[in-house]
């Protein structure tokens, strides 16, 4: 997967909260993978605690 396990963009939540991971999925994704919950998703599918993610190399 290796998605980045931070957010680019300082506006990433605001734009994440008007629905903009799923209305521009190709930009928000690479660039606000946190306010979209990229890093979530990719948690859940290794089984890796919140803790245990954030801890994983970039």
């Amino acid at each position: 997967m290796g998605a980045a396990r931070r957010d680019m963009m300082q506006s990433c939540v605001r734009w994440a909260a008007e629905g903009a991971c799923s209305d521009n999925s190709s930009y928000m994704l690479k660039l606000c993978p946190v306010a979209c919950g990229v890093c979530d998703l990719e948690c859940k599918a290794r089984r890796l605690t919140p803790h245990t993610c954030r801890r994983q190399p970039d």
